[in-house]
C-alpha cells in the first residue's frame, strides 16, 4: 500500500519508445482509411465505384506498354445498335438473389436512352481502355486525385496528433532523464494553473475569477490553442482574503505586480488603502472626485486630522498609544509602557495636534496634566533617569505631530472611524524620503488605526484591499499580526511588500515567522542576499523524486549483468542560486501547492494627478483648549505650520480602463 500522499508508481514507469507518436501514426491511418471510405460513398457517383478497379489496373498496365492488352468483364449500356460505358449515376446498385452485387437503370439512365445493360468480356488495350474511362467516366480525373482530399485531410490530422504526441513523448523521456515528482509542490504551466484552480463544466474549463497576473511565460502550444487560459494567471476571488506577499530586491517588479492588482482594484470599484513611500502609485490611481484622501502632512491635498477624533471611548486611547510606542524587542517595558498610558491619557482630554504637540514638547504641561493621577509617579521629578527617559519618547512622538496641519488651512476634516463606516475613495499614504524618519510615527499609526478599523467591520461592507509597499521602512504596527493572521474574515486583503525576511525579523522578531508564513498567494522576485535567497527556496518548498537506475556489467557470457534500482530523494524544487540569479519582472508565483514561473510586463500608466504639492509655510499661534480643572492656562509660544496653495477645484478624474 502507498505510503500516504505519495501515488503509487510500482508498475507506472513509462516505456522508453515513443508510444504516444506511434499512436499518431497508426490513428492517422485509421483516419485516412475513414476519410477515403467517406469520400468514396458520398461523393462517388455508381459508375465511378463500378468501374474504379479496373480503371486503376489499365492505368497502370497501360504506363508499363502502350500495346499491352488484358481481359476486362465489363458493364456496358445498350443504345439502340451501339454500346458504351455507363456514365454518373446512369446505374445504382442492387443486390440480386444470390447476394452478389447487381446493377439496373436509374431514371435518368432510361432518359439517356440506355435500352438495356449487358456484361461484356473481352481482351482490351490496357491505355485505350483508360483513356475511354478516364474522359467518359472520371472526367479526365487522374487517379490521385482520388486520394487527394483523404490524403491532405490525414496529413493535417497527423499534424496535430503529433502536437499532443510528441510534447507526451518528451515528458516521458524526461522522467527516464530526470525522474518523476512523487510528492512536493508542483511546477506547473499558466493554463494548468488556471485549470487546476478554475471550475469545469462539461469539456468547458472556466478560469477563476479573482485578481489575475499577466504573465507572458508560455508555451507556443498554450498560446495557440489554449490562449483563454494562458496569457493570465488568476487567483479564486474567495481567496483573495487569504492575502498577497510579494518579496524581491528594489527595480525586480514588486511595483509591477502592485500596479497590476491595484488596476483591478479600480476597475472592480473597491477601495485600497496604499501606503506609498515612494509616491509612484498616486499620480495613476488617486482620484478626488472619488473621495480619494492623501494622508501626508507636508501635502497641501492633506485632510485635518487630529489623534481625539480617534478615541470614542477611553479604553481606545491606549490602543492608539501602542502604535505610536511600539515593542523594540528587549527593552525595559517601562520606558515603552509609561510613555503609552501618559499619551492616551492625554489624548482623552481631547486636544488639537497644536495642543499635544505643545504638551508633549513641555515637560512642565505634562506635569499640569497627570497631577494628581497614577501617572504623576512615572516622571516623578526625584527619578531624574526615569523621566528623562519617558518624556524623551513622549518629544520623540511629538515631533511628529509638529507636522500635522491646523484645521484652517485645510478643506476637510478626516479620521478612520467615519471613514470605516462608508469606506468612501481610496487612502494613500505617501512621503518624501528627505521627510520620511520624521513621519515614521504619523504613517505608522494610520496604518494601524485603519487596520483596527476594518478588522472590527462586518465583512459584507465594501471590500477594502491593504497594499503595503517597502513594508520595512515602517515602524512595527501592532495591529498587523493580528491582521494577517485574522483579517480573512472581514474580507479585506492584504499585500505585503518587502525585500527580504530579514527585514520584516528585525521589527517583529519571532512572529515575522508566522506571518510571513499566512499569505496564500507568493510571489517571489529576484533576491540576491544569500540568506533570503535560501529562505525564498525552502519557502516555495521540496519534491520528492523517484529516479531509475540500470548498471550494466560487460564481460564473456554468461557473466554479463543488468542491475536496475529506483532511488527516492529530496531536492528544493527552486534552488537559491536560481532566486538569486533572476532578471527584472521574472518570479515565481506560489499558492497552495502550485508553483507557476512568471515574466511581467511593464505597464505604463496615464499619470491622473500630481504626486506632490507643497504646503507653504505660514505662522499661527496655538491656543490650549483642553484644560484640567484648577491648572491655569500657561501662555504658549507661536507655532509655525503650513498652509495649502491657493488652487482651482480639482478636475474630476474618470475612470481608465487598465485592462482590455
Amino acid at each position: 500500500m502507498a505510503e500516504w500522499g505519495r501515488k503509487e508508481y510500482s508498475k507506472a514507469w513509462p516505456s522508453r519508445r515513443p508510444v504516444w507518436t506511434w499512436m499518431a501514426f497508426f490513428l492517422s491511418l485509421l483516419f485516412f482509411a475513414g476519410m477515403l471510405t467517406l469520400e468514396y460513398e458520398q461523393s462517388w457517383t455508381a459508375a465511378e465505384r463500378l468501374y474504379l478497379s479496373d480503371y486503376l489496373k489499365s492505368g497502370a498496365r497501360g504506363k508499363a506498354s502502350a500495346a499491352a492488352q488484358s481481359k476486362y468483364t465489363l458493364l456496358e449500356a445498350v443504345i439502340g445498335k451501339g454500346q458504351r460505358l455507363v456514365m454518373g449515376d446512369e446505374i445504382e446498385a442492387v443486390p440480386e438473389l444470390d447476394g452478389r452485387p447487381g446493377y439496373r437503370l436509374t431514371d435518368e439512365g432510361v432518359k439517356d436512352g440506355i435500352a438495356r445493360l449487358t456484361w461484356v468480356t473481352g481482351s482490351f488495350n490496357d491505355r485505350g481502355l483508360h483513356r475511354v474511362m478516364s474522359q467518359a467516366v472520371y472526367s479526365d480525373h487522374e487517379s490521385w486525385e482520388f486520394y487527394q482530399k483523404p490524403v491532405y485531410a490525414s496529413l493535417a490530422f497527423l499534424v496535430l496528433a503529433l502536437f499532443v504526441a510528441v510534447p507526451k513523448d518528451r515528458a516521458r523521456r524526461m522522467i527516464w532523464k530526470h525522474g518523476r515528482r512523487l510528492r512536493g509542490p508542483e511546477l506547473v504551466r499558466t493554463a494548468e494553473f488556471n485549470e487546476k484552480l478554475g471550475k469545469s463544466k462539461g469539456l468547458m474549463t472556466y478560469p477563476p475569477d479573482g485578481v489575475m497576473f499577466i504573465n507572458e511565460e508560455q508555451t507556443w502550444a498554450d498560446k495557440l490553442f489554449r490562449k483563454n487560459l494562458s496569457r493570465w494567471a488568476r487567483v479564486p476571488r474567495d481567496r483573495e482574503a487569504m492575502h498577497f506577499l510579494i518579496v524581491g530586491d528594489s527595480g525586480t517588479g514588486k511595483s509591477a505586480a502592485i500596479r497590476q492588482i491595484l488596476s483591478q482594484v479600480w476597475e472592480r470599484g473597491e477601495a485600497a488603502i496604499v501606503y506609498d513611500p515612494a509616491m509612484e502609485y498616486l499620480p495613476q490611481f488617486y482620484n478626488e472626485a472619488r473621495g480619494d484622501v492623501i494622508l501626508n502632512p507636508m501635502d497641501a491635498r492633506c485632510p485635518f486630522w487630529t489623534p481625539g477624533d480617534e478615541v470614542p471611548h477611553e479604553a481606545e486611547a491606549l490602543t492608539l498609544a501602542a502604535s505610536l510606542f511600539p515593542d523594540q524587542g528587549r527593552e525595559n517595558r517601562f520606558f515603552v509602557e509609561a510613555p503609552r498610558k501618559i499619551f492616551a491619557h492625554l489624548l482623552n482630554l481631547k486636544p488639537t495636534p497644536q495642543e499635544l504637540t505643545y504638551w508633549m514638547s513641555n515637560a512642565e504641561e505634562i506635569d499640569k496634566r497627570v497631577e494628581g493621577t497614577e501617572l504623576a509617579a512615572m516622571i516623578d521629578r526625584h527619578a531624574a533617569n526615569q523621566r528623562s527617559g519617558v518624556l524623551g519618547s513622549l518629544n520623540m512622538v511629538a515631533d511628529a505631530f509638529k507636522l500635522l496641519p491646523k484645521e484652517s488651512e485645510t478643506t476637510r476634516r478626516w479620521n478612520t472611524v467615519e471613514w470605516a463606516k462608508e469606506r468612501k475613495g481610496w487612502v494613500f499614504l505617501t512621503s518624501k524620503p528627505t521627510m520620511r524618519e520624521r513621519m515614521r510615527p504619523l504613517m505608522s499609526l494610520w496604518l494601524d488605526l485603519l487596520v483596527l478599523r476594518l478588522m472590527n467591520e462586518e465583512s459584507t461592507k465594501r471590500k477594502t484591499w491593504f497594499v503595503l509597499d517597502e513594508l520595512a521602512s515602517l515602524q512595527r504596527l501592532p495591529q498587523l499580526t493580528t491582521a494577517v493572521t485574522e483579517n480573512r474574515k472581514s474580507n479585506n486583503p492584504m499585500v505585503l511588500g518587502f525585500q527580504g525576511k530579514a527585514q520584516v525579523e528585525a521589527l517583529y522578531g519571532h512572529v515575522a515567522e508566522a506571518m510571513l508564513s499566512q499569505p496564500a498567494t507568493k510571489i517571489f522576485l529576484k533576491t540576491s542576499e544569500p540568506h533570503a535567497s535560501e529562505w525564498i527556496s525552502k519557502a516555495i518548498g521540496e519534491i520528492e523524486i523517484e529516479r531509475f537506475r540500470e548498471s550494466r556489467t560487460l564481460g564473456k557470457f554468461p557473466r554479463n549483468s543488468e542491475n536496475q534500482s529506483r532511488d527516492i530523494t529530496r531536492e528544493p524544487l527552486v534552488m537559491a542560486s536560481e532566486v538569486a540569479g533572476l532578471d527584472p519582472l521574472h518570479g515565481y508565483l506560489k499558492h497552495g501547492n502550485l508553483v507557476l514561473r512568471m515574466r511581467f510586463p511593464y505597464l505604463e500608466l496615464h499619470a491622473n494627478a500630481e504626486k506632490y504639492i507643497e504646503r507653504k509655510a505660514t505662522a499661527a499661534a496655538v491656543k490650549p483648549t483642553a484644560q484640567p480643572d484648577g491648572v491655569p492656562v500657561a501662555p504658549q509660544p507661536e507655532v509655525v505650520q503650513v498652509a495649502p496653495p491657493r488652487k482651482p477645484p480639482a478636475q474630476v478624474n474618470e475612470q481608465q480602463h487598465f485592462f482590455e
